[in-house]
């Protein structure tokens, strides 16, 4: 029965795909099944005359001794070994396969770091030139990124911060003209006075997102982190803090403490004649954070109509 199970099996159902394998367990089987149909019909075939008893009993004439089932079982056996030769060499090569397979990923990874690395190494040296060759220059671009070195946290007006504060008031002095415009004035106290409401905020922090534009305009994107005080309502919102009306207490009460992002851009136009800065522009948008905060545009509009600074954190 197993047998017969065994040469009704093709090697597609063996095998998932034919092989050289496969097509050598089905030559074995047809061996196996070619002799023992030649044993069956041969008279001279040394098992026939074992079963027939011998040639004197005549051709097709058959002794009472019936042929026991697992006669063949050597050749069974042998099959199965086969098979399960043929099952440990096909995981083996599958095996090589795949560690081929990794070990060609491992390779590919490796040149294309390399790759990476030359490349980074390249662009690395490439910044380096340009870089010391701009600072190296007086120009607008190294200008207004020293601007925002030196007021990334405001004006340095606090009790301890008079070298800093020095600091900024030379740097204006050096790259800015003496009649420089701004949105309050001109001069570098006008710059000081655009820059003086972030000083009633607390944890102020003045990101450059980026610059654009060429040698003589210059427009630097920026965002301002800030937190709201009680000396930022009484400086800048005197109503919401003094009010007696409920609503706008609780309007203060809801903006003490919070954090805004303020996004904004600042414009400098550069004099190549003086080498210097001509006009500074700035402006940030103080309605949306607001908005966010207070959650309708007529609380908003209340605390800005009587406010000393304008959406646009310009002073009235």
């Amino acid at each position: 029965f197993v047998f017969a199970k065994i040469i009704q099996t093709s090697p597609s159902t063996i095998f998932h795909s034919p092989s050289k394998s496969a097509t050598t367990l089905m030559n074995r089987i047809n061996e196996i099944t070619n002799r023992k149909q030649w044993d069956d019909t041969n008279p001279a075939s040394p098992k026939r005359i074992r079963r027939t008893g011998g040639f004197g009993h005549g051709i097709g004439q058959s002794t009472n001794v019936p042929l026991k089932r697992g006669m063949d079982h050597v050749e069974i056996l042998e099959l199965i070994r086969l098979g399960q030769d043929i099952h440990r060499q096909k995981c083996r090569e599958n095996q090589r396969r795949f560690r081929k397979k990794q070990n060609d990923w491992i390779a590919d990874m490796e040149k294309i770091n390399e790759q990476l690395r030359v490349e980074v190494n390249t662009l690395t040296k490439r910044h380096q030139t340009v870089t010391s060759k701009i600072l190296g220059e007086n120009n607008i671009w190294v200008v207004v990124t020293q601007f925002f070195r030196l007021f990334r946290h405001g004006l340095a007006l606090g009790p301890n911060q008079t070298t800093d504060f020095n600091q900024q008031m030379d740097f204006i002095e050096e790259s800015m003209t003496p009649d420089v415009a701004t949105n309050v004035g001109f001069g570098p106290e006008s710059m000081i006075s655009s820059w003086r409401f972030l000083q009633w905020f607390d944890d102020v922090y003045v990101e450059l997102e980026g610059l654009r534009g060429g040698d003589t305009v210059l427009t630097a994107i920026t965002k301002t982190n800030a937190t709201i005080t009680t000396e930022t309502l009484r400086n800048l919102f005197p109503r919401e803090l003094n009010s007696e009306q409920g609503s706008c207490s609780a309007i203060a009460d809801g903006l003490i403490g919070k954090r805004v992002v303020l996004h904004g851009s600042t414009a400098f136009i550069w004099d190549r004649t003086s080498g210097r800065v001509v006009s500074v522009l700035a402006q940030s948008n103080m309605l949306t954070p607001m908005l966010h905060l207070l959650g309708n545009l007529e609380d908003v509009s209340g605390v800005f109509e009587n406010a000393l600074i304008r959406i646009n954190c310009q002073a009235k």
